[in-house]
């Protein structure tokens, strides 16, 4: 899902060649549910000959402000892609919609899985919805005290309450397990529980995540399916540690989408049972081999170099998931 660096991305991309446009055509491409409620004949009149005047964001949510009031509100949610394009260039793969501009370019919108939307509100919805959102963790104001203040009296898991959109705005599973790593604090942590110190840690370790994603212009890591793609050549399978640990570290495994088995089967292919009974998934970190629990590493009897395990970047180290 893209969360605050992506979503920022993209607003920095549009803004110049985006800003000052006038909008001369509306098309949409088999999904007119992109749109929401409206009809597509409904929001094409309502967009049609309106020109952008400014494209704000909040956490992971885009404004495209009308002049004169009212505009379009872009939710990514997890495969949306909202992309600029020449109007001559062939559709876009899983596009819904395009918004032709009248300086020779066009906003296209796609998305995988339809989650996505983008929708015409007026001024106030917009603002409502602002209202809802945290604060910004890369602005000034989000200093150690106003983090430590939200963080008071709280019993919610501490990554559950980075991930709460009212608490801090854009984070997401990815920045989320970085920073608690980072400031090393465990995501099960009572949010509540958190001293002052550690509070400032975690600030400073959510500004310099997302910050490095701002540079990179997204992830510092690709999902497992794109490494495996472009790496040559493509590194063998890791093993699997033996059985040996408690019954809290087999439940965890369980649970993890990390995978690594001799043939390559992911581990949601594979009864409970089986994770239950047999084996462990482990981590590798600088060619090590390492079940990573509660802080606490199990090294295993093999280990076989290079090793690619990585599922899903920036998961916790804490559930068994890859580093």
């Amino acid at each position: 899902m893209p969360e605050l660096p992506e979503v920022e991305t993209v607003r920095r991309t549009m803004h110049d060649r985006v800003v000052g446009t006038r909008v001369v055509d509306v098309a949409f491409r088999g999904f007119p549910g992109v749109v929401g409620e409206l009809a597509p004949e409904t929001f094409s009149s309502l967009v049609r000959g309106n020109r952008f005047e400014r494209i704000d964001r909040r956490g992971k949510r885009l404004w495209l402000g009308f002049e004169g009031g009212a505009g379009l509100f872009v939710h990514l949610m997890m495969t949306g892609q909202l992309l600029l394009v020449d109007p001559g260039e062939s559709l876009v793969r899983f596009e819904h919609l395009r918004i032709e501009l009248d300086n020779g370019w066009a906003l296209a919108y796609a998305d995988q899985r339809k989650f996505g939307r983008v929708r015409f509100l007026s001024d106030e919805q917009w603002l409502a919805i602002e209202e809802r959102i945290g604060p910004e963790p890369l602005d000034d104001e989000f200093t150690d005290e106003v983090l430590f203040e939200l963080t008071r009296n709280r019993r919610t898991p501490i990554k559950a309450f980075l991930l709460d959109q009212r608490r801090v705005a854009g984070i997401g599973n990815i920045y989320a397990d970085e920073a608690l790593y980072l400031a090393r604090l465990h995501p099960a942590r009572e949010t509540g529980s958190l001293s002052h110190s550690e509070t400032a840690a975690l600030r400073l370790a959510i500004r310099a995540v997302l910050s490095e994603g701002l540079e990179r212009k997204g992830p510092r890591y690709r999902t497992i399916e794109t490494q495996m793609a472009t790496l040559e050549p493509t590194p063998p399978i890791c093993e699997f540690m033996d059985a040996g640990a408690p019954e809290s570290a087999r439940s965890v495994a369980r649970s993890s989408r990390a995978w690594s088995s001799p043939n390559g089967e992911p581990p949601s292919a594979r009864s409970a049972s089986h994770w239950t009974d047999a084996r462990l998934p482990v981590v590798v970190l600088d060619h090590q081999m390492l079940l990573a629990l509660d802080g606490h590493f199990f090294p295993s009897r093999k280990v076989r170099e290079p090793c690619l395990i990585r599922a899903e970047i920036g998961v916790d180290i804490w559930d068994a998931r890859a580093l």
